[in-house]
């Protein structure tokens, strides 16, 4: 037994040994909890080191690749202002070609597909060095070191309590493997049940690869929707009806007024449709049920936008609900676990953690002793 057991450790040092080498040569400015630089891990480097080997890995690496993805597409003043500069440029080059070479050009073709390609790129770049945070938190979450992905199980805890990896060096907190890999902790989306088909096919909840948001260690996990849809009913149930009203008030606020523009302008739009398909129709009857079909259509169309999660943050919804003390994955009640030195609470269930008092005071208009 024990000969199987040190060379099961001797096979996963050597696979962590040759792992180090494929993390992420992007440089980083990222610091581990000693303060001291380091590269963070790639998600291919995830992917490749397991090899279908150890399915933790895996998993890992598809919520990491989830996260990222959903993170692309939240709008930011700075992401904005890249991808304005980015397009004028590219804008700019298009219509330089296009007034020496002529429409027939090649170099005018070149460059309106390579732009295209290129800035698509520099978006998913941009996006993970953004992200690089977030991903070593999450590796360091379940169990894997944030610079080079070795397993974190047999590493003994520092005087500081840090668990300091043999391999690239990278420091972390002990409280901040949340979900180890090893055990058996449940993912957030295990306290979440599926959208029903009817809910799915009119979205009005996003699907569970759309609610990903780092929580306030970085780990990627799951939230809630805005109207608790998806969270379980025991759950929402054992929420005072007081405190489920003012909480369910607060998620549907979140970017009410973009969902409320974007209603009307489709209404707007598919009523406009049906008024002019009537007025070049012929019988009277082909005129009503073309403009009724715009009206109907339009009013439930903008219906379904007004009442869906369309522009709610993650990471708002995931504010709001620590603001009222649940927690955003599961929906457990956060009042009765006490903060670790950083500030943040770990739910015991999901294993996601949150920094509960800043977000309270930042709801009372205080700031947090």
């Amino acid at each position: 037994m024990c000969s199987r057991v040190l060379a099961a450790r001797t096979r996963r040092e050597d696979k962590a040994a040759a792992y180090a080498g494929r993390v992420s040569s992007a440089a980083s400015n990222q610091r581990d909890d000693r303060g001291r630089p380091f590269t963070p891990i790639s998600v291919r480097a995830v992917r490749e080191s397991d090899a279908g080997a150890e399915e933790a890995r895996a998993a890992l690496a598809s919520r990491l690749k989830r996260g990222i993805q959903v993170e692309q597409q939240q709008w930011s003043w700075s992401g904005c202002a890249v991808s304005g500069l980015a397009f004028l440029i590219w804008l700019a080059g298009f219509g330089v070609l296009t007034a020496v070479g002529g429409r027939g050009s090649t170099a005018r073709m070149l460059w309106f597909w390579g732009g295209l390609v290129a800035m698509m790129a520099l978006g998913r770049v941009l996006a993970r060095r953004r992200l690089s945070g977030a991903i070593a938190g999450t590796a360091v979450a379940e169990g894997y070191c944030g610079g080079c992905g070795y397993d974190l199980e047999s590493v003994p805890a520092a005087g500081d309590g840090c668990l300091v990896c043999p391999e690239c060096g990278a420091a972390w907190r002990a409280e901040r493997v949340t979900a180890p890999h090893w055990g058996q902790h449940a993912d957030g989306t295990a306290f979440q049940r599926p959208r029903s088909w009817l809910v799915a096919c009119l979205g009005l909840a996003s699907s569970k690869r759309q609610r990903i948001t780092p929580d306030d260690r970085g780990r990627f996990t799951t939230v809630v929707d805005t109207r608790l849809r998806v969270a379980l009913p025991e759950r929402v149930a054992a929420i005072p009806e007081d405190a489920r009203r003012a909480l369910l008030a607060d998620l549907r606020s979140i970017a009410a007024l973009w969902r409320w523009v974007l209603g009307l302008l489709l209404a707007m739009v598919l009523m406009a449709g049906g008024l002019i398909l009537a007025e070049n129709t012929g019988s009277a009857w082909e005129r009503f049920l073309a403009l009724a079909g715009g009206v109907g259509l339009g009013a439930i169309a903008g219906a379904l936008v007004v009442l869906s999660d369309a522009s709610a943050s993650p990471r708002r919804i995931a504010d709001v609900m620590v603001a009222h003390g649940w927690c955003p994955s599961c929906a457990r009640s956060l009042d009765d676990l006490a903060p670790a030195a950083d500030g943040c609470v770990a739910c015991p269930d999901c294993g996601s953690s949150w920094r509960l008092q800043s977000q309270r005071a930042e709801r009372r208009g205080t700031r947090p002793a």
